[in-house]
């Protein structure tokens, strides 16, 4: 019975803070990216010898990504919370040519580090991952926004976000070639064929400044 009623006011508690708890839909379209990093490596698991790669370097670039909305709650203490977002990244980086539509997927904590009446400081991390026709990637990523008259119900939002995606389930494809002899023509000919690799070695990282539209609900 103790039991029981334990049950019983910890879901009352629980159902009063998600009550009243404070949530936001932010909707943002982060083009810019700085500090761009990519680091890809692929071996033939047979010998282990190198057979790609492909590295870039960047302070700035545009149209890393085509838009963003992102639910955030705070539940806890005024203070504490989750979220979970949506991202439509550009989807470049694992061989440096378009893998096509990709969609990113991410959730993790929220931190109310301060708030007043004019402007508030929200701190979110999490893990992601990156889903494309033939490909996944997992990465994870921080967020650091500050949202400006956060008692309104519309609020514009300023923020910083760093990426990293650390791990790519993705194949390349090497063409090789081999040097034939064609015994009808009696000539030496090359032979074309593709080779399927994994990725051994995947690593990208930027830095994602960005202005979101935000709907408060309190």
């Amino acid at each position: 019975m103790k039991r029981f009623l334990l049950v019983l006011i910890g879901s009352c508690f629980m159902g009063m803070g998600i009550m009243s708890a404070e949530s936001d839909i932010q909707v943002g379209n982060p083009l810019l990216g700085l500090f761009y990093n990519s680091n890809i490596e692929s071996a033939d698991t047979a010998t282990e010898t190198k057979v790609y790669m492909y590295e870039d370097s960047s302070f700035f670039r545009f149209g890393i990504s085509l838009f963003s909305i992102k639910n955030q709650n705070i539940l806890f203490l005024d203070r504490f919370g989750f979220y979970e977002a949506i991202d439509l990244p550009m989807g470049a980086a694992d061989n440096g040519y378009s893998l096509g539509p990709v969609l990113q997927i991410s959730a993790g904590g929220v931190y109310k580090v301060f708030e007043n009446d004019m402007i508030s400081f929200i701190l979110s991390a999490g893990p992601h991952v990156q889903l494309a026709d033939s490909a996944f990637s997992f990465g994870a990523d921080i967020d650091f926004q500050t949202k400006i008259i956060p008692t309104k119900l519309c609020s514009p939002v300023v923020g910083l976000k760093t990426n990293l995606n650390f791990y790519s389930h993705h194949i390349v494809s090497r063409r090789t070639e081999k040097l034939v002899y064609d015994e009808y023509e009696r000539v030496y000919d090359y032979k074309y064929s593709y080779e399927d690799y994994s990725i051994r070695k995947f690593l990208e990282f930027y830095l994602q400044p960005y202005i979101s539209f935000c709907v408060n609900f309190r």
